[in-house]
């Protein structure tokens, strides 16, 4: 996971987002479960781990 200021820059993301007026629930969507534990220790939600086939550069 690549850091930036210290934080793995899905962090940076999540952080935004949680501060905007206009948002009251954060969800990422990911296949990687990196991804799910770090966005859930910075608030976000993540409700399942995507497939793999369903994280293609080509899938709808």
């Amino acid at each position: 996971m690549i850091r930036l200021s210290g934080k793995p820059l899905v962090a940076w993301t999540i952080e935004q987002a949680k501060s905007s007026k206009y948002l009251d629930k954060i969800i990422v969507s990911t296949d990687d479960k990196t991804i799910a534990v770090i966005s859930e220790e910075y608030g976000a939600a993540v409700p399942f781990v995507r497939p793999k086939e369903l994280a293609t550069d080509t899938a709808t």
